[in-house]
């Protein structure tokens, strides 16, 4: 019996090496040609590297080894389509587990808000690349009263323009303290959605009380400085709320009026919050509108789409056409050159190339939760209820389409970002495996309640004691006095002494001009002057194509700005690690911009790093 075992055991392990070693071979052979018609310059270009090369190597790299393992689990278990199909059944009758106490999910929450009450203000100095697009899409949508049709947006509505807006409008001041105030807080709500996933994730172990109360606290932490370290924030808020949904309405067989209108709502929401977030949020619905129609809950899907659809309709009808058009054209143009414009090439797995590390780790992870994911949906022994094992399905699937993040941003914390979700389905899987082992032990069982609940409060008082200040308790009953104060500081105490001098020197030049235009990373330069852009391209990273630096010179040629501003000290944020003798500055971007630049524009004083340019 013994050897029996065994052989059972390497004749699953062995076909799995071998896999994985194939698809570590064929990674640098899977070459397409590379095509470029519109004409993008970042480090594809440079290369010559086809976008198509790191997605198809990524989808083989991680599709050949769950293959190979389902094969083989089903020739050992010997199941027929007709079983396999029966496995995809959501059971009527869910089984009442023992939940974890609401009390510790609103600990939580109360330990959030004092973190934000007690937490110092942000006095870092401006980053005038990512703050500058925020700050300055709110302004130009303020002095132009546009949406689409005045601003090309880069990432969303909501990231490119009401973030700074709502601020303001809500404090009542057009400041950086707002703004960072209002970031500040909206991270912290994403944090409290995502505990909110994680109690209901949680809870539907069949585990004991107290062992999903300790997996539930200890995911939680872990969330948490996922968000402290920007690896999850504000952005994913949409996907969690979609993850919350979705395993209510497997659980149910009539879906609710709430749960259509949330789900109905969430995609063009999650489009209007973040757009990559978003196309990640409407390619998930897919395989769950798959699930529905194997079960026949053809109503289930119908109520979606048509909420879906009337949603789009309704938002057209509040925009108006020509808002709605040019939304539907800028969102075509991020999402079909995003990979040729910020594309980093993805490190191959075990070799020595910089970030291959962290590349391999991830990838390893996301083949290990596949081979784990299938071994619970396939194993009865396993106490998983059928209906968690399917939404574990569908949450792997979409962990799978989330990795888009690290796979064309290929550098270390987008490959971080992007393995998130299948880090925390990691931890989970792990959790539950070793308290399931626990449970079976009889000293665990043993334990009284007490010395359970005395734990959950030492995790709750180290975790608290780690993330407060040391002059907490000033600190929150000054807090509407810091509050005040902060969102009234001036602008410029964020400015560098050289960009302050740049700003009084351009305020003079431009007191009588209409607009300002930036050929420089330093968006935020702009808002300093309060002056609308003289093109619709604030945030010039993204702008991209050829098409785009034509309408950029169009836009020129109209609006004919006396200054222009080039240089900065920001020319190298878009260079890759290790790579910095290929310089992605705006002049290497944008050479149609440059030229018409060079022939139309004369430089006219410069400060540090900076050209102030004038119309010859």
């Amino acid at each position: 019996m013994m050897f029996k075992s065994l052989f059972n055991k390497i004749s699953i392990i062995i076909p799995l090496i071998v896999s994985i070693i194939l698809v570590s071979s064929l990674w640098k052979l899977i070459q397409f040609q590379y095509h470029n018609p519109t004409e993008i310059i970042g480090y594809y270009s440079i290369f010559q590297h086809s976008h198509w090369n790191d997605n198809i190597r990524y989808i083989i790299f991680i599709t050949i080894p769950l293959a190979t393992f389902f094969i083989t689990l089903l020739l050992k278990k010997k199941l027929n389509f007709q079983e396999i199909k029966d496995s995809f059944i959501l059971n009527k009758k869910i089984r009442n587990n023992d939940n974890i106490s609401l009390f510790y999910l609103f600990l939580l929450l109360s330990l959030l808000i004092i973190f934000f009450l007690s937490a110092e203000f942000n006095t870092n100095k401006l980053d005038l690349f990512h703050e500058g697009q925020a700050l300055m899409g709110g302004l130009n949508y303020e002095l132009k009263n546009q949406l689409w049709s005045g601003s090309f947006l880069v990432t969303s509505l909501f990231v490119d323009v009401l973030s700074a807006k709502i601020s303001w409008s809500f404090f009542d001041f057009q400041t950086i303290g707002s703004y960072r105030v209002y970031i500040s807080f909206i991270t912290q709500v994403s944090a409290f959605i995502i505990f909110i996933f994680l109690f209901y994730f949680c809870s539907r172990f069949h585990l004991n009380k107290n062992s999903k109360t300790l997996i539930f606290l200890f995911l939680s932490i872990f969330c948490f400085y996922l968000v402290k370290n920007y690896t999850l924030g504000y952005r994913e808020i949409p996907i969690f709320i979609y993850l919350i949904f979705l395993m209510k309405i497997l659980d149910t067989k009539k879906i609710s009026i709430l749960d259509t209108i949330v789900l109905g709502t969430l995609p063009l929401f999650a489009i209007l919050w973040s757009l990559d977030r978003g196309i990640f949020l409407i390619a998930s619905y897919l395989p769950l509108f798959i699930l529905l129609a194997i079960n026949d809950h053809l109503k289930k899907i119908l109520s979606i789409l048509f909420i879906i659809i009337s949603t789009f309709i309704i938002f057209f009808f509040i925009i108006g056409s020509t808002e709605f058009n040019n939304f539907i054209i800028n969102s075509i143009n991020i999402l079909t050159s995003s990979d040729l414009l910020n594309g980093i090439i993805h490190p191959t797995p075990f070799s020595n190339e910089q970030g291959s590390s962290r590349a391999t780790k991830s990838l390893l992870i996301i083949i290990l939760n596949g081979f784990i994911t299938i071994n619970i949906f396939f194993n009865k022994k396993i106490n998983f209820d059928k209906n968690h094992k399917l939404f574990i399905i569908l949450f792997y699937i979409f962990s799978l389409i989330y990795y888009k993040v690290g796979l064309t941003r290929s550098d270390g914390g987008h490959i971080k970002q992007g393995s998130s979700f299948n880090l925390i389905l990691l931890i989970y899987f792990f959790s539950f495996y070793f308290f399931n082992f626990l449970e079976k032990k009889f000293f665990y069982n043993k334990i009284k309640n007490i010395y359970f609940v005395i734990t959950y409060f030492l995790i709750f008082i180290i975790f608290t004691f780690k993330n407060i200040p040391n002059n907490f308790f000033n600190n929150i009953y000054e807090f509407n006095e810091r509050l005040n104060k902060y969102i009234a500081e001036s602008d410029y105490k964020y400015l560098q002494d050289e960009e302050i001098e740049l700003i009084n020197l351009l305020k003079i030049l431009t007191k009588d001009e209409d607009c300002f235009q930036v050929f420089s990373y330093e968006t935020a330069i702009q808002y300093f002057l309060k002056k609308k852009t003289c093109t619709k391209f604030f945030h010039i990273m993204n702008l991209g194509n050829k098409s785009n630096q034509l309408n950029f010179i169009d836009q020129l040629n109209i609006t004919q700005p006396k200054y222009l501003l080039s240089g900065g000290t920001y020319q190298n944020i878009g260079n890759m690690k290790g790579h910095d003798n290929f310089e992605l500055t705006p002049k290497d971007r944008f050479p149609y911009i440059n030229q018409y630049i060079f022939h139309n524009y004369s430089i006219y004083n410069e400060i540090g790093a900076w050209k102030i340019l004038i119309i010859k």
